[in-house]
């Protein structure tokens, strides 16, 4: 159950990361194709920074118990 569980979101996943950047540049203007594509390329990344940040502003004590 739990590989099955770990397929259909890796799957899902994966079928986002497909449709979103077709979606988005096919409803953007043609000058705009670009900063769209960066946008959605970089979401996961400027998140990923994001929730690091506020992990360790949040509780300052968060890392030592982690590790």
């Amino acid at each position: 159950m739990f590989n099955l569980s770990r397929y259909m979101l890796g799957t899902s996943g994966a079928a986002v990361s497909l449709v979103a950047p077709v979606y988005n540049v096919e409803i953007s203007w043609m000058a705009q194709h670009g900063v769209m594509i960066s946008l959605c390329c970089g979401a996961p990344i400027y998140g990923i920074i994001f929730n690091k940040l506020m992990r360790e502003s949040a509780i300052p004590g968060l890392n030592a118990l982690a590790a």
